[in-house]
């Protein structure tokens, strides 16, 4: 299977010249869902997945790539 990209959250930040980028994890793992975040780790230690944040200037987005269908299709019937 190709890797299956979900978009979870976006965000925009001031800082769009500095190479560090200041996440607010809490604020996301809240807007996400603890739970769904929690099943996304555990979906992560399993290689069936992988977090990723992506930035493009001032716009970020929290993504997640999947590599299992079976994990693809969980995650829609949970929180899609």
């Amino acid at each position: 299977m190709k890797s299956k990209t979900v978009v979870l959250t976006k965000w925009h930040t001031i800082e769009k010249g500095s190479p560090n980028l200041d996440v607010d994890w809490p604020r996301y793992h809240q807007e996400v869902g603890e739970d769904c975040i929690q099943w996304l780790l555990k979906q992560e230690r399993n290689g069936n997945a992988q977090l990723v944040v992506e930035r493009q200037l001032s716009r970020c987005r929290l993504t997640v790539d999947f590599f299992s269908d079976s994990s693809l299709t969980q995650y829609h019937l949970m929180w899609s």
